[in-house]
């Protein structure tokens, strides 16, 4: 029996420990592929909260978390300013 798209993403995540998963990477996935578009108002944090994952299953490839890495998540909003450099660079958890 051949496993679906997210069945391989769910069991890739699992193996890996990567709790970030939300089945609307998969419906954002369809919408982009088969639709051409995302025709949603909240399509920006959709896409934001996609590449957040695809950062993370890189990390943790990478075994990131085991050695103390720190990274900014795409998720999350910058902060701009001389003062506040490096305020939304946190630790790396799977």
């Amino acid at each position: 029996m051949t496993k679906s798209l997210r069945e391989r993403l769910e069991q890739f995540c699992k193996n890996c420990n990567i709790t970030h998963w939300k089945d609307d990477f998969k419906i954002l996935r369809n919408e982009i592929v088969h639709i051409g578009t995302v025709r949603d108002p909240n399509a920006w944090e959709r896409y934001f909260d996609l590449h957040h994952f695809c950062d993370s299953v890189i990390l943790a490839l990478l075994e990131w978390d085991r050695v103390g890495g720190r990274y900014i998540p795409a998720n999350y909003p910058s902060y701009n300013g001389p003062a506040k450099w490096g305020m939304n660079i946190i630790p790396f958890v799977r």
